[in-house]
């Protein structure tokens, strides 16, 4: 077994440009290989191992770097075989250089792009370009450092690949294969919004996290604990694609090139879980942004999300009848209350507290569910962390013609308990109107007025229109305009 040594590293940041630089100490550069790195120190020859592990918390553990003795009898073979570069070959080169760079590769009817999207990350996007599948995109994001074996020996490191700088221009290995690739090479790129978007699967995001400072101050680090937004803010959020920083009334939204997009009196913000756009509050406007900070059109991002990991995986499917002596209920009822102890049979059972009323109603009003009509399904969880809140709900439309909002377990339970009685009378009762709008949120009116229903208890609107991304306009009775957010916040025009 070939004996392991470990060295003394220095990992830096070089704040001129960004890139983060791994230097070794002690050790001299001879060749660089298909996978390999070879050095010598004190006269012995090494292979230079560096496994970069961003998913450690501990920055320690996110380089392991050692040196791997090669036996004298190898010393030879080792470096004559698959060499890509000699020390000699390898020239000065400025990294700042690689965030304007876009290198193209085409083998085999498939076009290859890589580029930096920021100064820790390499994307490589593959497009087919056959007839059958033209257009057909796939994404990987590659962290990537540049390492210093001193005497202005320097290269480029991602995963699985190297960009080399040698007398006769950079040199591009092992991109998606284990040879040196053929390129054109564009200067001065400047990405379009799709070109930024790093897709819904990409691990781009877990390469940075939200760390809290001893005055209580929130950065957004990378592995490296760098701050790559040079601030400091109340709190931060994220996703995928954007990056939004707090501070008291005032938001800034960033993407992963961690650009500011520069978006006018910027008041709300809500980043979409799947698409490469968000929705934004500007001074009095609801507008859909994309990765630049403009209007988001079709082309934008990806229009097409798979999302079938988000199909049910646990829901219950019940049927709602109206008979001569009452109103009865089938279905997954042991799913349907908040204890479910009683309920266990998929039976049909009588429902208790149905006097006064003409109908019972779970979707809109009017759509009495039977037999004939069908069953209705609820979704309580999905795979993608879903949980849809409880108790639920339902409309009870009276003889008078008005409409209460019922627990289900009020209705199951002949004989509730005080807690269930507790939430059910609190619920909004003798309105004129109630529409379930995606579940969980309720329309009701009364007397004129509108709300949704709990995002904002009170029944207050004189005028309240449908969510459209993630804001529905309303009016107040004073005349007052302005947009609610889901999560009952109010933004007044100004």
């Amino acid at each position: 077994m070939k004996p392991i040594i470990s060295i003394g590293i220095f990992l830096f940041s070089v704040f001129s440009f960004g890139q983060k630089q791994l230097k070794i100490k002690d050790v001299t550069l001879q060749v660089i290989q298909s996978g390999e790195i070879i050095v010598t120190k004190n006269g012995d020859y090494f292979y230079l191992n560096i496994n970069l592990n961003s998913g450690a918390a501990d920055p320690s553990k996110q380089f392991e770097i050692a040196l791997q003795k090669i036996a004298a009898s190898d010393i030879a073979y080792a470096m004559s075989n698959n060499v890509i570069a000699h020390s000699d070959d390898i020239v000065p080169y400025n990294f700042k250089k690689l965030k304007s760079l876009r290198f193209t590769f085409t083998k085999d009817s498939i076009a290859h792009q890589l580029y930096a999207l920021n100064d820790e990350a390499l994307v490589a996007r593959l497009k087919q370009l056959s007839a059958r599948n033209k257009g057909t995109t796939i994404e990987d994001i590659y962290l990537y450092y540049v390492l210093d074996l001193g005497n202005n020996k320097k290269i480029v490191c991602f995963h699985g690949g190297y960009i080399i700088p040698l007398k006769s221009g950079l040199k591009v290995f092992n991109f998606h294969n284990d040879e040196e690739e053929a390129y054109q090479m564009e200067k001065d790129v400047k990405l379009k919004p799709i070109e930024i978007a790093t897709g819904h699967f990409t691990d781009l995001f877990s390469y940075y996290q939200v760390d809290t400072l001893p005055n209580k101050k929130v950065v957004f680090n990378n592995v490296f604990r760098s701050n790559v937004l040079h601030k400091s803010f109340d709190s931060i959020i994220s996703n995928r694609e954007f990056i939004a920083g707090y501070n008291k009334n005032k938001i800034e939204l960033y993407n992963y090139q961690f650009k500011k997009l520069k978006i006018p009196d910027l008041r709300a913000v809500k980043l979409p879980k799947y698409f490469a756009h968000a929705h934004v509050l500007s001074k009095n406007t609801i507008k859909k942004i994309n990765l630049l900070g403009g209007e988001y059109h079709r082309g934008d991002g990806n229009d097409f999300v798979d999302l079938s990991f988000q199909f049910p995986d646990d829901d219950a499917t019940f049927v709602l009848i109206k008979k001569p002596d009452g109103f009865y209920i089938a279905g997954d009822l042991y799913k349907l209350v908040s204890s479910p102890e009683p309920f266990y049979l998929n039976q049909e059972s009588k429902l208790f507290h149905t006097t006064a009323v003409d109908s019972l109603e779970f979707m809109t009003p009017g759509e009495l569910l039977d037999y004939s009509v069908g069953h209705t399904t609820i979704t309580f969880g999905t795979e993608s962390g879903y949980n849809k809140k409880r108790p639920v709900l339902i409309f009870s439309r009276l003889n008078t013609g008005k409409y209460n909002l019922n627990t289900m377990d009020y209705f199951l339970y002949e004989n509730p308990s005080s807690a269930i009685t507790a939430i059910n009378d609190a619920l909004p009762k003798d309105l004129d109107f109630v529409e379930n709008t995606n579940g969980d949120i309720y329309l009701i009116a009364k007397n004129g007025l509108y709300t949704y229903f709990p995002i904002v208890k009170e029944i207050k609107y004189k005028v309240l229109g449908k969510f459209k991304d993630d804001f529905a306009r309303f009016e107040l009775p004073n005349g007052k305009k302005g947009w609610l957010d889901l999560d009952g916040k109010e933004y007044l025009d100004e």
